[in-house]
Formats: C-alpha cells, sequence, structure tokens
C-alpha cells in the first residue's frame, strides 16, 4: 500500500518551524582542487612561521645561521614545492580578481626572499651588521606573506567556526588566530576586512572594538523570534519592579509601599534608559572613530539576535541596580530619577569592564561544545 502524502504544514506551524530552526547557508562540500588549495595555504603558512621563528633565534644570537643551514635550505625548496602546487591549482579554484591580487603578491614577496644571500647561502660566513640587515628584509616579507596568506584562510575558518555554534555566542576573534596571525595590528586589519566585505561571512556580526564576531540568523523569522523573547523577559522584569512594592506587606522593614507604584515604574524606566544611552553613545563614539560599525540601529533585529544574551544580562543588572537603590536610599522617596539614570548608565560600563574576560572564556567553550 502506498503511503500517504504528507499533509502540509499550516501557516502557523511553518512560522514556528522557521522560528526554531536556524540554519546558516548549507556549505557546499569543497572540491579536491579547493581542498587542495586551502591546505597549500596552511602549509605555506607553517612553514615560514617556522622559518621565521629559527630566523628570530639568529637575531638574538642563541644561534648561527650556519647552524641552522642545512634547514633553512630545506625550508626553502618545501617553500618552493608548495608555491609551486600553489600556482597549478589556483587555475582550478573559482576565485575572485581580489584573491588573484593577493596570490600575486604573495608570490611576488617570495620572490624577493629566495634571492636573499642569507637563504641562498646560509652557511657562508656574513658580516654581523649584514646579517642583522638581511634579517629584517626576510622577517618583513615573511610577515607581509603570511599576512596575505591569513586574508586567504581566516575568512573561511570563521564560516566554519560560524557553522559550529548557534545564534547569539560569540567567536572571540583575537584569542582564536592569535597562533595563526600573531600580530595584533595585522589581525584588526583582517576583523575590518570581514566586517566591510558584504558576504564574506555570512550569519556574523563583527564588533571591531572588542574583537568579536557574534554568530545571527539569517532566518528573519527567527530575529523576529528573539525579539520576542526580549519583549517577554522585559515584561516579566517590569512586573518585578511591580511586584517589588507589595512585598513591604510580607518582608518587614521593606523600603517600598504600595502606594508608589507609579514612581518605582519611573525609576525603572530611568535606570533602562540610562543603559540604553550608554550603549548608544558607545557606538556613536565608534562610528566616529571609525573603528565600529555606522550604528547599532542599523539592523536592529539582527543585532538582539545576535546580542540576545548581553541585552538580557544588562536588563537582570538594572533589576538589580534598582532594588539595590531602594536599599541604600531606604526607601523610593530618597532616591531621584537623577539617581536612577547615573546608575543604569554605569552599570553599563560596569558590564563592558568587568564581564569581557569571563564571557569571552566561556564563549570559547559553547563554541567548542
Amino acid at each position: 500500500m502506498d503511503a500517504a502524502p504528507a499533509q502540509p504544514k499550516t501557516t502557523l506551524a511553518a512560522i514556528i518551524d522557521q522560528c526554531v530552526n536556524d540554519t546558516l547557508p548549507v556549505q557546499l562540500s569543497p572540491t579536491e582542487s579547493e581542498l587542495q588549495f586551502y591546505n597549500n595555504l596552511c602549509n605555506l603558512r607553517a612553514e615560514l612561521q617556522d622559518m621565521q621563528s629559527v630566523l628570530e633565534r639568529v637575531r638574538k644570537g642563541l644561534v648561527s645561521a650556519k647552524d641552522y643551514a642545512d634547514y633553512i635550505l630545506l625550508t626553502k625548496k618545501q617553500v618552493l614545492v608548495v608555491v609551486n602546487d600553489l600556482s597549478q591549482v589556483k587555475s582550478q579554484v573559482k576565485l575572485t580578481s581580489a584573491e588573484q591580487d593577493t596570490l600575486r603578491h604573495m608570490n611576488n614577496s617570495w620572490e624577493q626572499l629566495q634571492v636573499s644571500p642569507l637563504l641562498v647561502s646560509p652557511g657562508n660566513g656574513i658580516e654581523l651588521q649584514q646579517t642583522l640587515h638581511y634579517l629584517d628584509i626576510i622577517d618583513e616579507q615573511i610577515r607581509r606573506i603570511i599576512y596575505l596568506d591569513s586574508t586567504l584562510i581566516i575568512p573561511r575558518q570563521v564560516n566554519e567556526w560560524l557553522h559550529k555554534t548557534a545564534a547569539g555566542f560569540f567567536i572571540p576573534f583575537h584569542e582564536v588566530f592569535a597562533d595563526d596571525l600573531p600580530n595584533v595590528e595585522e589581525r584588526q586589519k583582517i576583523l575590518k576586512m570581514l566586517a566591510q566585505t558584504p558576504g564574506l561571512i555570512p550569519g556574523g556580526f563583527v564588533d571591531l572594538e572588542n574583537g568579536r564576531i557574534y554568530r545571527y540568523s539569517l532566518n528573519r523569522w527567527r530575529r523576529l523570534f528573539s525579539v520576542l523573547i526580549l519583549l517577554v523577559i522585559f515584561a516579566v522584569a517590569t512586573g518585578v519592579v511591580a511586584g517589588l512594592v507589595w512585598l513591604s506587606n510580607i518582608v518587614p522593614g521593606w523600603p517600598t509601599t504600595p502606594f508608589n507604584m507609579t514612581n518605582m515604574l519611573v525609576l525603572w524606566g530611568a535606570v533602562l534608559s540610562g543603559v540604553v544611552l550608554h550603549v548608544f553613545v558607545g557606538s556613536a563614539k565608534r562610528a566616529n572613530t571609525g573603528g565600529g560599525l555606522p550604528s547599532v540601529l542599523m539592523d536592529l533585529l539582527l543585532i538582539i539576535d545576535a546580542r540576545l544574551g548581553e541585552i538580557v544580562v544588562k536588563i537582570l543588572l538594572a533589576l538589580v541596580g534598582l532594588v539595590g537603590l531602594l536599599i541604600v536610599y531606604k526607601g523610593q522617596e530618597g532616591v531621584t530619577v537623577l539617581n536612577a539614570f547615573l546608575v543604569g548608565y554605569s552599570l553599563d560600563s560596569f558590564i563592558e569592564l568587568f564581564g569581557a574576560g569571563l564571557e569571552g572564556t566561556s564563549q570559547i567553550v559553547s563554541i567548542a561544545k
């Protein structure tokens, strides 16, 4: 007997399914040529970084170039093989014009490295001053190749990380890629490239100031669902604030009375206003200095979905701050709207300063899972 045809989902069921499911565009299985291409890029970076570490020991006087002459020549041959493989396989991989230019610059830098006397004949006796001069040039060229290499590899690696985690978590960019690209300024340049290149990391929201890439859903229904969750949490928090005025009937000496409901809600709004203003001020500063995104309002749904956890923490901390004010001033009568506003503004600064390290560590664990 033939199986009964599947019943189409109702509109409501389809919307619920879209709200629950959170998927990035399906990653197409890379071709053998693409795998070989990116493996060669990784091998090139590893070989050059190891050579760079040896030459750094020579610079510090711990060893001589003659001691590592065989290793330097062997590494040079291995790098040459990788460079030749890249030249052969790049025609089989779909590359943008910018990526092709990057490969050309890498090849030119390698050609300049090959003619360095210190790499041509590392066993020959070269004056110390001249050796240091050659080392400076070699180090500069190697750093340039590694940086260019990373501009091709890191976006792919970031996309792999984004596929491993859910919306709301973030990738601590500088911690994850510190070994791949040790120079902080170069990592920041790549992070800025990721932020300013549309479509390079779909589902990734770049926070340049804090060096984070937040994961958000590309599904607009899912983002609307996050907004709904936020509204529910805000409503619950406001309900808690309203309920605080009735605690005097349960807790002896509680510094509120049911007659101060309106004043309590006003103070709650003042605390939240302080938090919100601090967020907007920080966003405006980053936009003016060129170190951040244009505005937190560029896509409010996207940002709420990406940073829902942080927003919820801010709301809860604002609630704690309001209760603290009531206790310190022994009642609502001693708390002014200005005091409540300043507490909210200060609390958001406290979150940024104190919570960055702890939150970053927890996010690494969450992503790894």
